[in-house]
């Protein structure tokens, strides 16, 4: 529930950068996590309860190019938010010490 309220906030802004596609890349990672929760997680689960041998195959399958996906998105997000910050000089303060 809390990645499909963040989808509607991140397309509500606008681009920072259109060099860089801070937004873009976030809306993939976003959408990818999305999908892992409402379609493949759920396939997953089915594959694990049923009683068949190649459990572990298919759950392979199922799982590993999406996840690899999603891996590679979120490098691309960090990757683009240290760009943002560097281009734009901004500055993260931890205020939780």
């Amino acid at each position: 529930m809390a990645n499909q309220s963040r989808l509607p906030l991140i397309n509500g802004a606008q681009e920072i950068d259109g060099g860089i596609k801070y937004k873009t890349k976030v809306i993939k990672y976003v959408s990818l996590l999305d999908t892992l929760y409402n379609n493949q997680f759920k396939e997953y689960i089915k594959i694990l309860d049923s009683k068949r041998s190649n459990r572990f195959e298919r759950s392979s399958e199922l799982l590993l190019p999406l996840l690899k996906e999603l891996d590679e998105a979120g490098k691309s997000c960090l990757e683009a938010s240290d760009k943002i910050r560097s281009k734009y000089k901004i500055t993260i303060t931890d205020k939780t010490s």
